[in-house]
């Protein structure tokens, strides 16, 4: 049986695609900080130096708005690590966007 030992919730407002890119760098895997080894073999592959601007690159590929873009990066970031336990996009107008990701740390 897990234990959670710790939550965070991280936010931003997004309103274009660099947002988004930084909003996925919270994460020192995602970002390249802890090295080549925890970038997805995809990202490297596909010639990114970091999984979260292959997450931003595909996510505008696979949708054919902003806001399906920014929601298609958050699951992407969430299917990274077991403790990115949810995430949500509220729509609050004006082209912003809403962004959380639930981080619950179980040992």
């Amino acid at each position: 049986m897990s234990r959670m030992v710790g939550a965070r919730i991280e936010h931003a407002i997004i309103t274009n695609s660099e947002e988004l890119l930084n909003f996925c760098m919270f994460d020192e895997d995602l970002n390249g900080n802890n090295g080549e080894e925890y970038t997805q073999e995809e990202a490297l592959a596909s010639g990114f130096e970091n999984s979260a601007e292959y997450i931003v690159d595909i996510s505008k590929k696979e949708t054919d708005s902003f806001e399906g873009m920014i929601k298609k990066a958050l699951e992407l970031v969430c299917d990274t690590d077991q403790d990115y336990v949810a995430h949500e996009v509220i729509d609050i107008g004006g082209g912003r966007f809403v962004c959380i990701i639930a981080v619950a740390k179980n040992i």
